[in-house]
Parts: structure tokens; sequence; C-alpha cells
């Protein structure tokens, strides 16, 4: 089957599936009810019928004609449907639990005459439901891994920001930069050709080094900012200053600035857009209520991180990258339809 119609059978799944979709042919939900709650249902049956499908008897059903006539009916009861609904999102609203509700009952009729024609019988098909129940699955023990750490107590939140303290500190520093070519001259091509020469990016590095060598005496990052602007040709008022900067927020070849004491000067550092200059002027470390919503980001990050690396860990699952050094797209099947791939 090829890619496009593999894509079309996937998206119309998905258009059956997902709640709040609906077919062309059927009349929109009414949108005043998107914000109602559903309705209380726990005094119904757990038995009570939400969706009933006319399903078609398959070959093998006995009854002969009355059973033909009258179908081979599957019901979703209450207890079915709700599960469903607090497998996905239990804060479901009503007008999504009615959309739910008619596009699974849409599925199971196209499932029904899969099944009648066998279909369930086929490799393919067999591959298919495999994968699917064991993402089905893979998303369980993920949303299990998610809740674990979310549900961490005050005392457990408290006693991480203790352990992890420094991660929370709040940085002041100023910053001196330095790009690695002038920036913002309209150039000729024999000027644009020199000033991507070898020459004019040494000029800059040596602008740098010399900037670097004024900042550990001392001056002005300000008044060293605008030198710098000037000699590269760039136009805007200079700004060196940065405040509330936290482990993390910047390229980790930087990260040696948390490090410095107050007033200190970074080395030299680099990267493919210039040359940074920092000046660590003060350090705070807030107290826990003010970063309790970090500290729960914080633990819920770390604490998902590491669940799921012990879990690879166990499984160790690897890729034999030898099958696909010898593995070459099977020729196209000729009982498929041929349709462009384009």
């Amino acid at each position: 089957m090829s890619r496009k119609v593999l894509l079309f059978a996937f998206l119309f799944t998905l258009m059956l599936v997902l709640p709040g979709s609906s077919t062309a042919q059927e009349p929109q939900a009414d949108t005043s009810v998107t914000a109602t709650p559903l309705p209380l249902t726990s005094t119904l049956p757990r038995s009570y019928p939400v969706i009933t499908v006319q399903g078609v008897c398959p070959a093998s059903q006995p009854g002969g004609k009355s059973a033909a006539k009258s179908g081979c009916p599957i019901v979703v009861t209450r207890a079915e449907f709700e599960e469903l609904v607090d497998a996905l999102d239990p804060k479901m609203l009503k007008r999504d639990r009615h959309d739910l509700a008619r596009n699974y009952g849409q599925l199971l009729a196209l499932s029904q005459e899969a099944i009648r024609k066998g279909m369930d019988k086929e490799p393919r098909v067999k591959a298919l439901v495999r994968y699917s129940q064991i993402t089905a699955l893979a998303s369980a023990v993920s949303k299990e891994i998610y809740r674990d750490q979310v549900s961490a107590s005050p005392e457990q939140m408290e006693k991480y920001y203790q352990t992890h303290k420094a991660t929370f500190d709040a940085y002041t520093f100023q910053r001196l930069f330095i790009p690695r070519e002038k920036q913002g001259e309209t150039l000729s091509l024999d000027d644009a050709a020199k000033a991507d020469s070898p020459s004019t990016e040494a000029a800059m590095k040596a602008l740098a080094e010399s900037m670097h060598a004024r900042a550990l005496a001392g001056e002005d990052f300000v008044t060293l900012q605008k030198e710098v602007f000037t000699a590269a040709s760039i136009k805007s008022e200079p700004n060196v200053n940065m405040e509330n900067i936290g482990r993390g927020s910047l390229p980790k070849e930087q990260n040696e600035i948390f490090d410095l004491a107050p007033g200190k000067i970074s080395s030299l550092l680099t990267d493919n857009t210039g040359y940074y200059i920092y000046k660590l002027v003060s350090k705070q470390t807030p107290a826990f209520d003010s970063v309790r919503e970090q500290v729960q980001v914080s633990m819920l990050n770390q604490g998902t991180t590491e669940a799921f690396a012990q879990i690879q860990k166990l499984s160790q699952a690897t890729v034999n990258e030898t099958y696909f050094d010898k593995y070459d797209t099977p020729p196209p099947n000729p009982n498929e339809p041929d349709v462009d791939t384009d």
C-alpha cells in the first residue's frame, strides 16, 4: 500500500476517533454546551447502553435468516464508556464525550466490517494491533510515572529544594559581546570579500582579546561595549545588563560563569556568532515559597528523566544496525492501487 493511501486511512481514523471531530454528512454539535459539565450518570446501571451498533453477523453465526435480519448488535455500556473517558481525559466535557461516543460507534462499525472480511487475520493488521497495544501500554506507564512525580508532598519538595538550592539561584551579570565580523554596513563586492577574509576575523578576535584584558583591569563594561559597537559598525544602543539569570538558561559552553565570585570576570568565551565576556554582579538565593512552582517542575523533570532512564537501562533495547545496512525497499505489490506519492 502506498504512503498516500496509508496516510489517508490514518487521517480518516483520527477524524473519527478524536473528540470534537465530525464527518461532513453530520450536523455540528451544539456549541452552547461547550462548557457544560456532564450530567450525573452514576444513578444509571453500569450495564446501561451508551452506544449500540447493529453489527453484521459473522458467517458462522447460527440462526439463519432471523439472525441476519436482526443483526448482531454490539453494546458499549456505561461502565465501558466511562472507563474509556477516564483513560483519555477524566475532565472531558459533555460535548466532547458525546462526540467521542458517536465517533467510537463509527469505529466499531468499521472494525466489525474488517472482521467480517477476515482482515483481522491478516499479518499486517495483526502487526498494527500489536503495535497499538504496545503504544497504549507505554502511554499508561508514562502517565503513571508522571502522576507519581506530580504527587510529591510539600515536605518532599522542600527537601529537594534544600538539596538542589544552587539550581534556583538568581544571578545578575554584565556582558560584553564582540561579533565575529563587522555588522550593519552596506559593502561593495570588494569590501565584502575583505570582510569575510581571515584578516578581518583576526582583527575582531584581537579586539575581543583587548576588551577582555581591559575588563580584567576594571574598565566599565558600558564604555567597552560602546567601543565594540563602533568598531563593529553596530548602530543600536548597547545594553550590558543581564538580570535574574538561572543555571541552564545559557548555552552549556558558558556555564562556567555561574561559578564566578561577585565582581570577577570570566574567561573569553566564544561561539559561532562571536566572543563573550561576563562579570558577575550578584547572586541571590530565593526563598523556597517564591520558587515553589520552579521546584515542582524541576522535580518532575528530573524524576521522570531518571525513571525513564532506569526503564531503558533494565530493558537494554538495542537496534541491529546490520539489518538496516542490508535493508532494501520491497518491490511494489501488484495487488495494491498505483497511487502517486509525490
